[in-house]
Parts: C-alpha cells; sequence; structure tokens
C-alpha cells in the first residue's frame, strides 16, 4: 500500500526498536530513503514500514505478548512534543480528545482511536487500523500496548479491566487509577 504510515511514526516506531536492542543504523540501511526520517511530513510506504520493523517484532515476541512491550515503551521511552500534549492536561477523557483529534491522523492513514464513557474516569477506548493493511498483525499488538500503557510524561496512571484484540481492531476497558507525578508548576521533560 502506497504512502500510509508517517515518517512522525516511523521515527518512534525506531526509537521502540532500539529500546528492544536493533540498531538504528540497521534499520535505516533497511529504509529505500533513510532521510526520510528527518524529514516533516512525509509518508512511507506501508510495505517498506513492515519490512523495517517485522525482523524486530520477530526478535522480541509475538501477538498478545508485544501488549506490555508497547506498554513499557511508552512508559520508558515516550519522549516527544506530543507527550507535552498530554501532559497538560488533567484527565484520561481530555487526554483521549488528543489521541482522537490530533495523534491518529498524524501516524497513519485511516488509523482511529474513539472513545466511549463508562463513569467517572472510565472508558472503553477503541482503536483501529484500516482493514487493507494486512500482513503484519504484530505491530497491530504492539501498538494497541502503546496506547493502553500509563505514562509519566502524561503524568497519569490507570489500569485495563479487559482488553479485546481483533485483526483492524482493539478495544480496552480503562480506568484512571491515580496522578503518579506531582503537576505544581513541573514541566514533564517532553520538550526539552
Amino acid at each position: 500500500m502506497a504512502r500510509e504510515i508517517s515518517n512522525f511514526m516511523l521515527r518512534y516506531s525506531l526509537e521502540a526498536a532500539e529500546l528492544f536492542g536493533e540498531p538504528r543504523k540497521v534499520l535505516l540501511s533497511r529504509l529505500r530513503d533513510p532521510g526520510v526520517v528527518g524529514r516533516k511530513f512525509r509518508w512511507v510506504d506501508w510495505d517498506e514500514y513492515v519490512g523495517v520493523m517485522r525482523p524486530v517484532f520477530e526478535r522480541i515476541g509475538s501477538g498478545p505478548a508485544l501488549v506490555p512491550m508497547g506498554q513499557r515503551y511508552l512508559n520508558e521511552r515516550y519522549r516527544t512534543r506530543s507527550a507535552h500534549l498530554y501532559a497538560q492536561y488533567r484527565n484520561w477523557e481530555r487526554m483521549l480528545w488528543v489521541a482522537k483529534t490530533l495523534m491518529a491522523g498524524r501516524m497513519m492513514r485511516g488509523y482511529e482511536i474513539d472513545y466511549t464513557p463508562l463513569g467517572e474516569d472510565r472508558f472503553e477506548v477503541t482503536m483501529s487500523i484500516p482493514e487493507h493493511l494486512e500482513g503484519f498483525p504484530d505491530f497491530f499488538y504492539f501498538l494497541t500496548g502503546v496506547w493502553t500503557g500509563s505514562s509519566p510524561q502524561a503524568k497519569l496512571q490507570h489500569t485495563i479491566h479487559s482488553l479485546e484484540v481483533f485483526p483492524h481492531r482493539a478495544v480496552a476497558d480503562e480506568a484512571l487509577v491515580k496522578e503518579i507525578y506531582a503537576r505544581a508548576g513541573r514541566c514533564c521533560g517532553a520538550c526539552r
């Protein structure tokens, strides 16, 4: 499929791969144009993205085992200006709104996040990717882990009451547990 993955998503996929021990140089050598990573508003083909990332997932795990790996990445390494967007909100609903309206479209064409409130600080969150993106279910499991993980940058921690992952859709029932970092005028560090 042509031009499905943004260089924004590619960049942070490479960062995740580095966390799990894959040298960035090796990953970049798999791209037709390694310079695309550093350019703004560029997109790469789905098939090329799969070629770069599949060997990483084959080494670190597969299927449901990749959900906690995605959560680990969010918790340990997500250090972007986007994280700063999340950090300025005080509850999951506002954070999910940012994900739905600002983040999803910057990641992948046709990627969507939506949520339904189930009570105070409890939500059903649904993520979907286009059905024509075939052949790489491990990526979807990992991405599911990323959006169900707690983040120090967002200063929010939560628990997952249930999670179902389908070929192109994942649904989680999540509740806020507590704020894990003091908010008193302290920058999260994401903008540095």
